[in-house]
């Protein structure tokens, strides 16, 4: 993945979209500039402060599926990011970089891991801070099906400007 597309990722993904209730939709980003890719995307802000405390976004890229993974500053580098669908094995994320608006990566999902998220009943995004913490952040799932269906046949379905919330 190039640091032009993951910086372009960054850049579509540190908006304010949306609290990740269980019936929150998730909304569509499009570059306008590039390529012109959209991303199905998704934030959870912590609600005393509305600092985000992680993003995920999808693509779809030809017959690949790329998600993408967004966390504060102050993780443990090392340990990379990781995607967890209900109980299954999770998707482990390496960190590409990070900037301002925190640290971010990116992974080809597999048809069967992309199939479990369109059925999951939980999608987690696990970090590790520097003294060895474990954080969870849960994402909505019951909308995520039937919007990667509308995502699919029209990736411009729900896009939203940057100012714009859920």
């Amino acid at each position: 993945m190039s640091y032009q597309y993951l910086c372009l990722i960054i850049i579509l993904i540190s908006h304010t979209i949306a609290f990740a209730k269980d019936d929150t939709e998730w909304a569509t980003r499009c570059d306008t500039q590039g390529d012109k890719r959209c991303y199905l995307v998704q934030n959870v802000f912590l609600a005393e402060n509305q600092q985000r405390l992680a993003g995920l976004a999808f693509s779809q890229q030809g017959k690949d599926t790329i998600a993408l993974v967004s966390v504060p500053l102050g993780v443990d580098l090392a340990t990379g990011v990781q995607i967890q669908v209900d109980d299954m094995t999770p998707l482990k994320v390496n960190y590409q970089m990070c900037n301002p608006q925190g640290c971010h990566g990116g992974i080809a999902v597999s048809r069967t891991s992309l199939n479990a998220m369109l059925k999951a009943k939980k999608l987690t995004v696990f970090y590790q801070e520097p003294l060895g913490r474990k954080i969870g952040i849960p994402f909505a799932v019951k909308q995520f099906k039937t919007s990667w269906e509308k995502f699919k046949v029209d990736p411009q379905w729900r896009t939203v400007k940057s100012n714009d919330s859920l």
